[in-house]
């Protein structure tokens, strides 16, 4: 779920450019031009989770009501191996498991180049995103609530318990959206496009320590999560 309590029925439509706040963390990107670089089937070394593993790459097109993949571009990259269960492809190239891109991949080599750079990951899908690129998505709303769109806050979000790094980002001019709230947050908005502008220096709020903080930042990775489930 995306969105609650949404307000009205039909979508809204932005006049004008709209400043909304996301919350995101440092984590991993791919290079501009990695679809020159990788293709379907590439073998690859990758850095998951701190582990070196070797494997092929797996290219696939979105569908938009995959919850997990719905904001990453018009294709998402697989590492398929066999040492980490996460988002499934459905093409795994003979392995066991595959792994979406997110902010526990560090490094991806494929024929000899590297392709991930630093950049940053949304809180709580854990999606790859970039300062100054726009994203898409579905807009749909079912029984009052939004179940697939771009979340976004109307205010400055104030968070406890994760390392929070907050970005400007704009709902572009003629863009859909709905207003309602997100894990009992009002002022929430989600909308079909949402570009991000910058990220405010200051704008991070301290983890706590200790275990706690383990299992709240596994939270914001649904592919670690799941894993780390099956060690508690």
């Amino acid at each position: 779920m995306c969105l609650s309590y949404v307000t009205t029925k039909k979508p809204l439509i932005a006049y004008e450019d709209i400043t909304v706040y996301k919350l995101v963390k440092n984590g991993t990107s791919l290079v501009d031009n990695w679809k020159d670089i990788v293709f379907h089937g590439n073998d690859c070394i990758a850095v998951i989770n701190g582990e070196t593993v070797e494997g092929k790459i797996s290219i696939e097109k979105i569908k938009y009501k995959d919850v997990y993949r719905k904001i990453n571009g018009d294709d998402v990259l697989y590492i398929c191996q066999n040492s980490f269960k996460g988002n499934p492809a459905n093409d795994k190239l003979g392995y066991e498991y595959s792994w979406s891109l997110d902010e526990c991949v560090t490094s991806i080599i494929v024929n000899g180049k590297e392709i991930t750079t630093p950049g940053y990951n949304t809180i709580y899908q854990g999606s790859s995103v970039k300062i100054g690129n726009e994203y898409t998505s579905e807009l749909i709303l079912n029984d009052g609530e939004i179940d697939i769109g771009l979340h976004s806050y109307i205010k400055k979000p104030k968070f406890k318990g994760i390392i929070d790094i907050i970005a400007e980002c704009v709902i572009p001019k003629g863009s859909k959206y709905f207003i309602g709230n997100f894990d009992e947050i009002e002022d929430s908005i989600a909308s079909d496009r949402i570009r991000y502008v910058k990220i405010l220096d200051g704008e991070i709020v301290k983890n706590f320590k200790g275990r706690n903080s383990e299992i709240r930042s596994a939270i914001s990775s649904r592919q670690y999560y799941r894993r780390f489930l099956k060690k508690m």
